[in-house]
């Protein structure tokens, strides 16, 4: 062989190896190496918590990125208020518009009448929803449900083990949860979502008659009350279930009384998730660019980084440590943590 087609030949050698390397990096996105034993064994309490999510940065653009490209059911959904496909049409600004351009149109006229048709008989442009536009929507809704639960085990299981400071193979992890709770993240999905829309329509709908009778006003904070418990709940519920063997009445069960115990921490995780969200609008407000920017590279990510390190103590403290790792529905199933 010359020495040409020698040189050739490790050349070759040399960019698979950048090939697979390159690979590797997408794949695997590992954040092992960055892991020290005083990492591990640190307390995750308020200060930790700034150190840690500032070294796992990447890993929640990651997850904020994923998040969105797996629940790709949302664009659809997202071009029903962006009116993609609505047709317009002119509409009377005013409930009064259609009796003064009637009134105009058989021939009255006058200064007075002249005035008033030109407040309030303006006609501006609407837009109405098409066939397409429901059908869009409602494909989206349907996919919609079956990707949001298993998309949130993903990327859960990721968020817990940066937590506790194991190595994160992220796409490979995030597969691998998927996979071995892909029935239980879909049912719980669901479920999840259906609550969801449940509450907020509650509220809006006592809301709209707060000041009408006392009952009224008594639902309106009920279901206020009810949407925190809930709202805390969730910081458990996929997290309980990318952890244990549970069932899933007994991960909601386990979650609810969570939301009790960890009240000081799921307080804590609430207002910065609340701060979040109300810096990303006050950022509309100033520059409507940045603003929308934000939910799509990190306010997700961070938002449930923040759950996640929330409930994640006191479910280790209760569940694993308390009991020996085993629990009176199940055993713990560190399985997982041998991948």
């Amino acid at each position: 062989m010359s020495a040409s087609s020698h040189e050739d030949s490790e050349e070759i050698e040399v960019k698979k190896k950048k090939r697979k390397n390159l690979f590797d990096i997408l794949y695997n996105m590992n954040s092992g190496k960055e892991i020290t034993e005083d990492d591990r064994k640190a307390p995750r309490n308020f200060t930790f918590f700034f150190k840690l999510a500032w070294r796992n940065f990447t890993r929640l653009f990651y997850a904020n990125i994923l998040f969105l490209l797996a629940n790709f059911p949302i664009i659809l959904i997202a071009l029903f208020p962006a009116r993609v496909f609505h047709t317009q049409a002119l509409s009377p600004s005013s409930p009064l518009a259609l009796p003064f351009l009637g009134v105009a149109e058989f021939g009255v006229t006058s200064p007075a009448l002249a005035s008033i048709t030109g407040v309030f008989g303006n006609l501006s442009h609407v837009f109405i929803p098409t066939t397409l536009s429901w059908v869009i929507l409602i494909i989206g809704v349907l996919l919609l449900l079956f990707t949001f639960g298993p998309v949130s085990v993903g990327i859960v299981y990721n968020l817990r083990n940066i937590v506790r400071g194991e190595p994160v193979f992220f796409l490979r992890d995030f597969w691998y949860a998927i996979k071995k709770n892909i029935r239980q993240g879909i049912i719980i999905g669901i479920v999840d979502l259906l609550l969801c829309a449940l509450l907020v329509y509650d509220l809006i709908f006592f809301y709209a008659r707060l000041g009408s009778s006392f009952a009224n006003a008594m639902m309106f904070w009920a279901t206020v009350f009810m949407i925190l418990i809930y709202f805390t709940m969730r910081f458990y519920i996929y997290l309980l279930t990318v952890t244990f063997d549970l069932k899933i009445i007994h991960i909601f069960k386990n979650a609810l009384i969570f939301a009790f115990l960890g009240f000081k921490r799921n307080f804590l995780a609430t207002l910065g998730i609340i701060a979040v969200i109300f810096i990303n609008f006050y950022l509309m407000v100033i520059y409507l660019p940045i603003g929308i920017v934000l939910p799509l590279i990190i306010s997700i990510g961070l938002c449930m980084f923040m759950a996640t390190y929330a409930a994640w103590p006191k479910i280790k403290e209760i569940m694993i440590d308390a009991y020996e790792q085993e629990d009176e529905y199940g055993e713990y199933d560190d399985s997982d943590d041998e991948e």
